[in-house]
């Protein structure tokens, strides 16, 4: 169903909610929740963090999640969801069959008054529900100013749908990536858990999406990375669907707190934008950034 470019935003931007008027009181509708706006921005934010600053998690409910026999769930044919997460990442990720790309971008970078963008595109292979998800995501930095290609990374998460609608997971950001970068690579372990609220997702206030994770490096304190510090330090994120096509979000991306949107604006397109605004409480970084990532994702076939 990441701190300076423009990943996450996996939140792909799936994080994948959903709309389940067709539930009976005993089913719950469990979204694919891939923050890829997470993925479109976070690395905007590493890429923003040079850092000059580096998904992301898109919602995805229109595919649901078939869990242990403590919940019955239904595969619906419903619309797209917002995402959940702006800037870190979430426990739901890509599966086999699921496909996606987009592209982050960031009026000026931390510290600087450049402006910056990425690119990503990404696979997902695997099971979540059986076995174990895996998402594969290649991603291009700083394409504003320096085009395509010229910088990237890979990364990778995999994943794991747990009973009451949690789900965890493992991830390494830019496991491999070219010399140039300056975002690090990041190792972080997240447990993510989605609280329906409502029957039905096109109601006001219909669900709420809660992660919370430990990373190392773009996750530390901004003294501590900048250090060349090792350790793990906490992150996490908060998105509530106020209305069938649009999220609220409060990230804390271990260094400072992200806060912004994710939007659906047509119903039956998988595409979704992620506008925020980075570093609000100048914990971190030189004032409040504004952000913002877009992209696509679909599913080819299903399981």
């Amino acid at each position: 169903m990441n701190t300076g470019s423009v990943h996450s935003i996996f939140s792909r931007f799936a994080v994948w909610l959903g709309h389940d008027e067709q539930c009976s009181v005993e089913q719950i509708v469990v979204p694919r929740s891939l923050l890829r706006p997470l993925r479109v921005l976070w690395p905007v934010l590493v890429i923003g963090m040079q850092l000059p600053a580096q998904t992301a998690d898109t919602s995805r409910e229109k595919y649901l999640l078939a869990l242990p026999p403590d919940i019955e769930v239904y595969r619906l044919d419903t619309q797209i969801s917002p995402g959940s997460s702006s800037g870190t990442p979430t426990a739901y990720g890509a599966e086999l069959g699921d496909v996606f790309f987009g592209a982050g971008y960031q009026a000026r970078t931390r510290y600087g008054n450049l402006t910056d963008g990425d690119a990503y595109a990404g696979i997902g292979l695997g099971n979540s529900r059986r076995y174990f998800g895996i998402e594969l995501v290649y991603t291009s930095f700083t394409t504003v100013r320096h085009g395509f290609f010229k910088q990237g990374a890979f990364s990778f998460k995999i994943h794991r749908d747990l009973p009451g609608n949690f789900a965890i997971a493992y991830g390494w950001e830019d496991a491999i990536h070219s010399s140039g970068t300056d975002g690090g690579s990041s190792q972080y372990g997240v447990v993510t858990k989605y609280i329906p609220t409502r029957r039905d997702g096109g109601y006001f206030l219909s669900s709420i999406t809660v992660s919370a994770g430990l990373g190392s490096d773009r996750f530390l304190a901004e003294e501590n990375f900048y250090a060349g510090k090792n350790g793990v330090n906490g992150f996490g994120s908060i998105g509530v669907r106020i209305l069938k096509p649009i999220s609220l979000i409060a990230d804390w991306t271990g260094q400072d707190l992200m806060l912004g949107a994710s939007i659906v604006p047509f119903p039956k397109i998988p595409f979704v934008i992620t506008p925020a605004y980075a570093d609000v409480t100048g914990s971190a970084g030189d004032g409040a950034r504004f952000v913002m990532g877009a992209g696509f994702d679909f599913r080819l076939f299903n399981h």
